[in-house]
């Protein structure tokens, strides 16, 4: 992994054990596995991506919404703002990597052609989300 794939909060693999990244410099990360551990400066080759799964999508607040052809999971980032708008990021999971779409019911183009992103990785459906919504993606569940 590269430092600039990674953010504070993102949830990866530390030294094999479910972390959460919590300082980031050129070659090392601080992370938190539990309340109780926390180690300040690791170097980044211990850092390794987890696998974005149908498991993880669901621990992420995902929603299933089966297709015939494959998996489909959705979370809605609509705004208070216009609450009437609902725009949703839509994960299809096929061969060990979802396809994300935003999809939005007020859009005049179809924004599935617009936008297209292959996730492999949790870390990366987590900063997708951020950079869509401003807020952190967190596990909803207990992995």
């Amino acid at each position: 992994m590269k430092t600039n794939e990674l953010r504070i909060n993102n949830i990866v693999l530390s030294r094999g054990a479910q972390s959460v990244i919590k300082s980031i410099d050129e070659n090392h990360v601080g992370y938190s596995k539990r309340e109780t551990v926390t180690e300040k400066k690791v170097p980044l080759k211990l850092i390794q991506p987890i696998p974005l799964t149908e498991e993880w999508l669901v621990n992420l607040g995902f929603v299933s919404d089966n297709h015939k052809h494959h998996e489909t999971f959705f979370i809605d980032i609509s705004t208070d703002e216009r609450p009437e708008i609902k725009t949703s990021i839509d994960i299809h999971v096929m061969n060990n990597y979802g396809v994300a779409y935003i999809t939005d019911n007020e859009m005049d183009i179809d924004i599935n052609t617009c936008f297209m992103r292959k996730i492999k990785y949790v870390h990366q459906l987590q900063n997708l989300y951020f950079a869509l919504t401003g807020k952190e993606l967190t596990l909803k569940t207990k992995q």
